[in-house]
């Protein structure tokens, strides 16, 4: 006899996620090398060759909605950029990806053809409000990967002019300049801050060098703010350090990129100049941010900005094979013996109801994959994913699309905590939705809803608290309340209704989304395989659009 509930199947790791953090890359946990190459990021890698070769002269943009694996895509080709060419050429080949894909970034990255690459990676971009922000985590950030790589001309003599004009325009400057070299004397040959500021000023590169390297430690010390950069001298100080040093380019990778747009969208200015260093220096950025339809306010701005870029962007997506492969990860099956025996019996009978269901998703991806596409989605990664069924994991897979923050992704519904067993809340207090946890302490093989379908899904989306979902879906979603009161439907009713709303929020923010669209044929489909019997849900969704006409199925 089955087990009464289906988290006698599973053992899912609340810890689990599938999206790379500064914490797991700190901490060595993520490795690049597993990191699968699908077509937008073989789109980056070609990107990054145009870049480096000098066949573009631009910058790049990466976006994508959140748990795609844009931070694990930007750390790997920060590995890939700094790795010997035998890892590379061992990452190309395993991958069966193109052998003159791989020559060709070998040859841009050379050292030999185009002087030493340093590559900076930053995570988070939240703490910077501002110009000066801006400026201090940039240049702080290549000072750090160049001490890391053993560099140690950091072209000091670039904040020379910004130390003689401070002590031009201010009157006490030269004062507390006086009273630092007092206290250093022999640091600086007993020099005065007269004999200081002229030796400064006879442009001899060595001893400015010599002076600078020394003095700017102790300015900061004692709160000197003028050897601050603005954008320009930052820019100026970047091309320096490339020539003192014969740096082929400084490529800096900057993740988390979506925060500086939202803090600073009427102070894009430094960003702009920074950002058009690489049409005569090869400094690059590559920054990772959210899609990035809504994040520069301006129109102006935005075409300012979008034309320091390479274009198209590159939009990292999740490929399908890949998606389901990571739900399955996630949904832990148990290790124990017996268990494990009865659901692997269990799991076949759940899947042959399924077969039309899966062969209607794996040939519509199929339909859309991009020629040459090795990530098609197949048969046996759909069956993995029972009791969700497959039409409720592919509502999941866009599920972040709905959200304009990450709070929601695949993998917060399948670890997320059973609410009835928290009385409601999560540790931090915060309201638990019902996710995949919720389902298998509920419900059994041998139940009538044994299927986690997309009705079923709601109540994670919380629109109540939709405070982080993206406009229009949430006026398409919050049509239920009003619909399901004033026509007074029945619990059949609100599981179309509610079918059919989420259905269409998804596939209004999803190209090529004809399976998610809300036709008489998916709403029956996405109920195929339940205790319904064929033709049932369609109906009731013709019932409906007769009833409410805003409904409009087809």
């Amino acid at each position: 006899m089955a087990a009464q509930h289906y988290s006698q199947y599973f053992n899912i790791d609340e810890k689990y996620y599938a999206v790379v953090t500064k914490d797991l890359i700190d901490k060595g946990e993520v490795k690049w090398e597993g990191f699968f190459p699908h077509e937008t990021f073989i789109q980056l890698l070609h990107q990054t060759v145009d870049m480096l070769s000098g066949k573009e002269n631009k910058s790049i943009w990466v976006e994508g909605s959140y748990g795609t694996g844009k931070s694990h895509a930007s750390l790997t080709l920060k590995c890939l950029l700094e790795a010997s060419d035998e890892q590379v050429r061992a990452y190309f080949e395993d991958y069966g990806l193109s052998a003159d894909l791989c020559n060709k970034f070998l040859t841009a990255r050379s050292a030999e053809m185009h002087g030493r690459l340093v590559v900076v990676h930053r995570i988070g971009s939240s703490n910077v409000k501002n110009d000066d922000d801006l400026v201090w985590a940039i240049q702080n950030s290549v000072q750090e990967a160049l001490t890391a790589a053993g560099i140690t001309n950091q072209a000091e003599g670039t904040l020379k002019d910004a130390l003689l004009k401070w002590v031009n325009d201010v009157s006490f400057a030269k004062a507390v300049l006086e009273d630092i070299l007092s206290k250093h004397r022999y640091d600086f040959n007993n020099m005065s801050a007269t004999q200081l500021i002229a030796t400064l000023m006879d442009d001899d590169d060595y001893l400015t060098e010599q002076i600078m390297t020394k003095l700017i430690p102790l300015c900061k010390q004692n709160g000197i703010s003028c050897l601050n950069m603005d954008s320009e001298m930052l820019a100026k100080w970047l091309e320096n350090v490339i020539v003192a040093n014969d740096l082929g380019g400084i490529v800096f990778i900057w993740d988390e990129f979506s925060e500086f747009f939202k803090n600073c969208q009427n102070s894009l200015t430094g960003f702009q100049t920074l950002a058009q260093v690489s049409h005569s220096v090869p400094f690059y950025f590559v920054i990772v941010t959210h899609e990035s339809d809504s994040l520069i306010a301006n129109a102006s701005d935005r075409s300012k900005i979008s034309n320091r870029f390479i274009e198209p962007r590159v939009h990292i997506e999740l490929p399908d094979n890949m998606a389901f492969r990571l739900m399955a990860q996630a949904m832990k099956e148990t290790d124990d013996p017996v268990m494990s025996a009865e659901w692997k019996k269990i799991k076949p009978s759940l899947n042959g109801r399924l077969a039309t269901v899966r062969n209607k998703i794996t040939t519509g991806v199929k339909k859309h994959a991009k020629a040459g596409a090795k990530t098609q989605l197949s048969d046996e990664q759909l069956q993995e994913i029972v009791p969700l069924h497959p039409y409720a994991a592919l509502i999941l897979k866009h599920i972040s699309r709905v959200f304009t923050a990450s709070q929601r992704s695949m993998f917060d519904f399948i670890v997320a905590r059973d609410p009835d067993a928290d009385n409601g809340h999560s540790e931090d207090g915060s309201l638990v939705c019902r996710g995949f946890k919720w389902f298998i302490n509920h419900h059994g093989a041998l139940q009538h809803d044994n299927l986690m379908t997309v009705d079923m899904l709601w109540d994670f989306f919380n629109i109540k608290a939709g405070g982080n979902m993206n406009p229009d879906a949430l006026a398409i979603l919050s049509n239920f309340d009003t619909l399901s009161s004033e026509y007074k439907l029945n619990s059949d009713e609100q599981r179309v209704l509610k079918t059919v709303l989420l259905m269409n929020a998804i596939c209004t923010r999803v190209m090529e989304a004809d399976m998610l669209v809300p036709t008489y044929e998916n709403i029956d489909l996405a109920f195929l395989g339940t205790s319904w019997p064929t033709g049932k849900a369609a109906n009731i969704a013709r019932a409906l659009v007769h009833r409410a006409p805003p409904l409009h199925p087809v």
